[in-house]
């Protein structure tokens, strides 16, 4: 882009470009270099002259001079228009000492991002670029994908609501790889598939210190998102994903071959990643323990139907008063099935006793077998209606298991029944 001279040139025409030749080049620091005795004719507020050829509004050439003497430009929301981009193009040359830049909201359009990219890609040391609903589409992608590969200390991008669509994702991928630095992607309403999805994510795996990541409202589709999970689980540092897909909506075990529990998977995408990543550094392997928690009233038979279960012959005999549970008993490594596969429960016998209801509660838990145990007899042994039974016997601990755990696993099993 030459000289200051030659900048002038490049914006201001021939004519300009003789005056500010004949002007004398202005010390290190000072700002502009136009005619002196103009800007003293200017009212209090305008512009100087280094502006005052550039096809802009008097708004921007003040924010302008303002980044002149500061490290950031915010030009958000100012109708720029492709037009409006190629006359920036000529403020920016000689900015290259910004840190942050802000574009949002000007409808750029790809004419806009070409006539940018020459400036831009002199912003080496640039941390921040916004250039959220600028109608970039593919095309815009594309021409914006050169410059942003020049930016390797950029920390924050924001390319949201854009249109790019897979194939301007698939364009931007190289560039986005070579941004050692970014923390912060945000490609919110880009109309990113299937495809655009697994170039992101190729991108993604290069891209060690990526902290929050916003994709939502894009149809990336089910193996999309099972490509960028994949990636995802491997970043230590993502502490913010934001997607239309919940965690327990991802196929994990096609991804990685397991899948993290259903309760990790239903507190969110962090904590789901962050399972996965343990998951990968510390290895898995089948884990056939499982907890069967009997739980009914008292004298309902869940001590006597755990002895039966657990005896080669099936069967019992009846247990005296003094042998009923008190609070919990706990069986453990009951092995129902032997080698390689074999299910090994750990049973946990609760007292049904009045006194004791009120302790279950911490113990219950979706991941484990509930076997809810009743009789249809009352304390004299006669039998009671199935309505009374359901009411006395069942109903209140259907009621507490949904309350403290929605999705338990419940077998209903009915003792002292005789033909």
């Amino acid at each position: 882009w030459g000289s200051p001279t030659e900048r002038v040139a490049a914006t201001m025409g021939e004519e300009a470009a003789h005056d500010a030749a004949a002007a004398p080049t202005p010390a290190a620091g000072d700002v502009g270099w136009g005619d002196a005795a103009a800007d003293e004719q200017k009212s209090p507020g305008e512009p100087p002259g280094i502006f005052d050829g550039l096809d802009l509004s008097d708004e921007v050439k003040k924010r302008l001079l303002a980044a002149s003497t500061s490290d950031t430009l915010n030009l958000e929301y100012q109708s720029l228009g492709p037009e409006g981009a190629g006359a920036l193009a000529g403020a920016l040359v000689g900015m290259g000492h910004l840190s942050t830049l802000e574009l949002g909201f000007n409808k750029l359009g790809p004419g806009g991002v070409r006539a940018l990219a020459g400036p831009l890609s002199m912003f080496m040391g640039i941390t921040t670029l916004t250039l959220q609903f600028n109608s970039l589409g593919a095309e815009g992608g594309m021409a914006l994908a050169t410059t942003l590969e020049k930016m390797a200390s950029l920390v924050t991008l924001n390319l949201s609501n854009n249109s790019l669509g897979s194939m301007g994702v698939g364009a931007l991928a190289g560039a986005l790889s070579m941004l050692p630095e970014l923390t912060t992607l945000d490609l919110n309403f880009n109309d990113i598939g299937p495809e655009g999805a697994s170039y992101l994510a190729w991108a993604l795996e290069r891209l060690p210190n990526m902290e929050k990541l916003h994709l939502s409202n894009n149809p990336l589709g089910s193996e999309g998102t099972n490509d960028l999970a994949g990636v995802l689980s491997t970043m230590k540092k993502l502490a913010e994903v934001d997607m239309d897909v919940f965690s327990t909506d991802v196929d994990w075990k096609a991804v990685s071959g397991f899948a993290p529990p259903t309760e990790v998977l239903e507190q969110g995408w962090i904590k789901s990643l962050e399972c996965m990543r343990v998951m990968h550094e510390a290895g898995s392997e089948a884990f056939s323990n499982l907890r069967l928690l009997l739980i009914g009233c008292g004298t309902a038979g869940k001590t006597t139907l755990l002895r039966a279960m657990q005896s080669p012959m099936g069967r019992t005999e009846a247990i005296s008063i003094d042998e009923r549970t008190v609070a919990i008993d706990v069986s453990r490594a009951w092995a129902v099935e032997e080698g390689d596969g074999g299910l090994v429960f750990d049973a946990w016998d609760f007292g049904g006793q009045a006194k004791y209801h009120t302790s279950h509660s911490p113990y219950l838990s979706a991941r484990c077998l509930t076997v809810l145990v009743f009789r249809p007899v009352d304390d004299e042994e006669q039998y009671l209606s199935g309505e009374k039974v359901m009411l006395d016997f069942v109903t209140m601990w259907l009621r507490m298991l949904h309350v403290h755990v929605p999705c338990a696993s419940v077998v209903l099993v009915c003792t002292r029944w005789c033909s």
